[in-house]
């Protein structure tokens, strides 16, 4: 899964666009959003931000398993969104 294949994801979840940011090479921390960005060439990283701050940081290699994750925040097993 790539970005743009989350993004299709999230949208048919009915996840709202102000619960995440995917955008990928900024340095805005958004207020009360799920994160996901690229540091680097080979570092992908997901983080809850809020009021200026990373929560729950975690670093992948690839950008597959940062997507899969962000979904997962989003959507249990059985299809149905959560608040993450």
């Amino acid at each position: 899964m790539d970005v743009s294949e989350l993004r299709l994801a999230l949208e048919e979840h009915g996840v709202r666009e102000d619960r995440y940011d995917l955008e990928l090479e900024g340095f805005t921390l958004p207020n009360d959003r799920y994160c996901l960005r690229r540091e680097g060439r080979f570092r992908w990283v997901t983080y809850y931000s809020e009021r200026g701050q990373r929560w729950g940081e975690r670093t992948w290699i690839t950008e597959s398993e940062a997507c899969e994750h962000v979904l997962h925040k989003f959507v249990k097993d059985d299809g149905a969104t959560t608040d993450a």
